[in-house]
């Protein structure tokens, strides 16, 4: 009821109500999608070197800082750590995706960047954007954020598992 003075409002003045903005989610959708792509970099660093897909560990240390930052970007410390953990499962699911097709012959290009002093300071800049979009993204409609999820899909069969892991959380 208390929506109906709000949309009469906008009536007898000429404007509709303002539709719901997706400019958050869709940022916040990019950011995924950036995420993902970068775990190629991930994979190609593990592959080469020969590192496990899974670092239990370096998870752990992720979460826990997530959920440490998350007060302070108005996110919920549990939902912040459930999407951080949704993002690093999607991500393993890349890596693994890449690596069999690597196993199977198809190698990955030579120049290999270096995880530590190239990846993950860009995995770590990017936590801290996410962490800045997730509160207002998460205020947008359900159904516009479910809507978004599909047209921001990424074409690449190697990704499509990935994404419905990272994006599952805000749907």
């Amino acid at each position: 009821m208390a929506l109906l003075p709000l949309l009469l409002a906008g009536l007898m003045t000429g404007q509709a109500p303002a539709p719901a903005d997706s400019r958050h989610v869709d940022a916040l959708l990019g950011m995924v999608r950036e995420r993902l792509e970068i775990a190629h970099d991930v994979a190609r660093a593990k592959f080469a070197s020969g590192a496990p897909i899974e670092d239990l560990p370096r998870e752990a240390a992720v979460i826990e800082d997530v959920r440490g930052q998350a007060p302070s970007y108005g996110v919920d410390p549990e939902f912040a750590a459930a999407f951080f953990r949704a993002q690093i499962e999607a991500s393993k699911a890349a890596q693994r995706n890449w690596q069999a097709q690597w196993r199977a012959g198809l190698v990955p290009s030579s120049t290999i960047p270096n995880l530590a002093q190239q990846i993950r300071p860009r995995i770590d800049s990017l936590t801290g954007r996410l962490l800045a979009t997730l509160a207002t993204a998460r205020r947008v409609p359900p159904t516009l954020r479910r809507e978004q999820s599909k047209a921001l899909a990424p074409a690449d069969p190697r990704l499509v598992g990935p994404w419905r892991i990272a994006v599952g959380p805000l749907l």
